[in-house]
């Protein structure tokens, strides 16, 4: 089993995925003047007297591109982004992380291969904004901004010298140096799960549609069920059952090694070795036409998905593994990164797949989850709620429906007439009705013909009385 909370002072370890000595080692390899920065890069960096020292803020060498000018993420559109060698990488991620730790109290940068020559961009997970809100900051005319920020993403961009910032929801993009850095913002106690589903290039997506096809979703946020309408099938989404944000428990129970993955990977061939060694791994899981428009969209955003494919095809080529799509022509370097908070989707993203019913399998999967998890409960408990509001519904509309026909209310009229008409039935203190609510009163009376009388009369006797 993972903890929960995994161990400071690894961040910048866990750039390239290797320990700390593989960091000191490639860093004198390349003469890149690191000293001991690794070993207390979760702390802030302190002067003679014990206070931080000032971060320099005065322009830094430019980077040494591996290849000029090749995108790496695709946030950015409005300034010349390039790769990075390995070294280079360890330094400008110590540089990152030690303005990003000025800011927020959970700040992590998620594994990646240390066999990884080059890299595109940086990603840095981040929770709990620190109490101290920066003054605002006005950025050089020039800096290109897209999206709203607050004064503390006007501070860090400011600190890396942006000159693009783009704020897409939880996720903000940075240009510094010529290279994109992602700040991801998660809830705290999602944190561990985010730094770990981030982990290893593309591993956390593969193992979301595994996920998927048992009838969960595994994604930043953790391991969970989705409640689906049991009169609209997938089409309508109920509630969100959270079953585990512990990583190990999760891998364990979608049948695969927690040990194994501790140990890490050293480069994308031991991440597809891992994938296809889970329990419940099956080739045609990964069959394009098994899978809804979100995980086809995300193969052809992501160059390791798409080599994942082409060792399926090598190793299971009996079972369709991976099969090619010939009928796709996007390239796989194409698009945003916009899928940090896709949480491995169970089966329902689009109206192609809105009204798949759930396998057999993921039946049988996501009752063996419910009860692994001890949340039998809480799901019947989201069933329930549903079942009510479809009664209630079913009860509450002819009401509106003929104070609409035969009152001629529509639009804003009716919408504050239904309001003040329902406040009448909620409980109130002092009334020996206090806590009931508008469903407790609906479904409190004999049939729909006396909740439409009864809006009737208090529509003639007290709304028009009114002169609304």
């Amino acid at each position: 089993m993972l903890p929960n909370v995994m161990k400071s002072g690894d961040s910048l370890s866990r750039a390239m995925g290797g320990s700390a000595s593989l960091w000191l080692g490639l860093c004198l390899t390349h003469s890149c003047v690191l000293p001991f920065a690794f070993w207390n890069v979760n702390n802030d960096i302190k002067g003679e007297n014990g206070s931080p020292t000032q971060f320099n803020t005065r322009p830094l060498p430019p980077l040494t591109p591996t290849t000029s000018h090749i995108m790496g993420g695709k946030a950015l559109k409005h300034c010349i982004l390039r790769r990075i060698n390995a070294a280079e990488y360890a330094s400008f991620t110590f540089r990152v992380l030690t303005i990003v730790r000025r800011h927020y109290v959970h700040v992590d940068v998620p594994h990646s291969f240390p066999t990884k020559l080059d890299h595109g961009d940086l990603d840095v997970v981040v929770s709990v904004p620190l109490t101290d809100v920066p003054a605002r900051v006005d950025l050089p005319s020039d800096v290109v901004i897209r999206g709203k920020l607050v004064p503390r993403t006007r501070a860090i961009a400011n600190e890396f010298q942006s000159k693009e910032v783009f704020a897409n929801g939880p996720v903000i993009s940075f240009e510094s140096e010529q290279f994109q850095v992602d700040l991801i913002h998660v809830r705290p106690e999602e944190f561990a799960f985010a730094c770990a589903y981030l982990s290893w290039g593309d591993l956390g997506n593969m193992i979301g549609i595994v996920a998927n096809r048992l009838g969960m979703s595994y994604g930043s946020e953790g391991l969970a069920i989705r409640v689906f309408s049991p009169r609209h099938g997938n089409s309508g989404r109920t509630g969100r059952v959270e079953l585990t944000a512990d990583v190990g428990e999760a891998l364990e129970f979608l049948g695969y090694n927690a040990e194994r993955w501790k140990r890490g990977f050293e480069n994308r061939e031991d991440v597809f070795a891992y994938v296809v060694s889970g329990a419940y791994f099956e080739p045609w899981m990964f069959l394009r036409r098994n899978m809804n428009n979100r995980n086809r969209r995300r193969i052809r955003k992501r160059p390791m998905f798409d080599a994942f494919l082409g060792y399926l095809r090598g190793r299971f080529p009996d079972e369709g593994g991976g099969e090619r799509d010939e009928t796709h022509e996007e390239s796989a370097e194409s698009g945003e990164k916009n899928d940090y908070n896709d949480d491995g989707d169970d089966g329902d993203d689009d109206s192609r797949d809105a009204h798949h019913e759930l396998t057999p399998l993921q039946l049988q999967h996501r009752a063996r989850a419910l009860e692994r998890f001890g949340k039998q409960v809480e799901y019947q408990a989201y069933m329930n709620r549903y079942e009510r509001g479809i009664l209630v519904k079913e009860r509450w509309t002819p009401a509106v429906r003929n104070i609409q026909e035969t009152r001629g209310l529509k639009d804003k009229a009716l919408g504050q007439f239904i309001a003040t008409y329902r406040e009448t039935k909620v409980g109130k203190e002092g009334n020996g009705e206090a806590g009931r609510t508008w469903e407790d009163w609906v479904m409190a009376q004999e049939s729909a013909e006396n909740i439409v009388r009864d809006m009737v009369v208090h529509f003639d006797s007290v709304w028009r009385l009114r002169g609304e």
